[in-house]
């Protein structure tokens, strides 16, 4: 039986390149897993009937206003939740204990975060 160098070689070569590919292809996947449960782990429950891609946003065409949307919401997540639109998460406060808890017990950290120019012009009728 006659070994041919170059295909030894080649194997070798194959070999070790699977012993390095293997242990650090299953490091990468755990370690992204366990990113991704840190991250989203650390926000409130999103609200009902998220899509993959656009999240929340085919819920704002609906007939109704975005405040009677979030009062729904609140109804099955609580009043604190989370809504995807698009790339963007909001965490939504729908109710005076909440607001109290986190804005104005806690005003020192959210005090230098800049309010999102659509968000003035429907919450607040564009400042009007």
């Amino acid at each position: 039986m006659t070994f041919d160098l170059n295909t030894l070689r080649g194997s070798s070569i194959a070999l070790s390149i699977l012993v390095i590919l293997v242990p650090w292809s299953l490091w990468s996947l755990s370690t992204a897993r366990q990113h991704q449960k840190k991250v989203l782990g650390s926000y409130p429950p999103y609200a009902p009937g998220r899509l993959p891609i656009v999240g929340h946003l085919p819920y704002l065409a609906q007939n109704i206003t975005v405040q009677e949307l979030f009062r729904r919401w609140s109804l099955e997540a609580g009043p604190i939740f989370t809504v995807q639109l698009g790339t963007k998460r909001w965490v939504i406060l729908n109710s005076m204990e909440a607001i109290n808890a986190l804005i104005v017990g806690r005003s020192t950290i959210y005090s230098s975060r800049n309010i999102s120019e659509t968000l003035v012009n429907i919450v607040f009728n564009g400042g009007k």
